[in-house]
């Protein structure tokens, strides 16, 4: 029988530079290394999406 998956993989190590986390420059949230890449391109792109919206949101008001 083949090991499971997790069994594997060893723990991860949960060290105190791993759990202070790094801020995100968009949303200034605390994020491990491991998934604060991941989280700004997305918080970036959410950011300029919203600011894309209030945008179009201004331009009709003014057309009106």
């Amino acid at each position: 029988m083949a090991p499971t998956r997790s069994a594997r993989r060893g723990k991860y190590n949960y060290s105190e530079g791993t759990l202070t986390g790094i801020k995100c420059t968009y949303c200034s949230m605390k994020f491990k290394a491991q998934g604060i890449k991941k989280h700004e391109t997305s918080c970036k792109k959410l950011l300029e999406t919203e600011e894309e919206r209030q945008r179009f949101n201004r331009d009709y008001e003014r057309g009106k």
